[in-house]
């Protein structure tokens, strides 16, 4: 719980500096394509809004 709390809290400070998270459990870990996958649409999808 403590590291949770923790993990959180530094979200939360990264996104108010403007920075975003994202957050893979184990389970989700260990489908590394998919998780690739997600983390490319992601930039992909931003990238493409934020001004060169």
């Amino acid at each position: 719980v403590r590291a949770y709390r923790s993990d959180r809290r530094r979200d939360r400070a990264l996104r108010r500096i403007g920075y975003e998270t994202m957050r893979f459990s184990d389970e989700d870990a260990q489908d590394v394509a998919a998780c690739a996958a997600e983390v490319a649409d992601f930039l992909a999808v931003h990238h493409a809004a934020s001004p060169a």
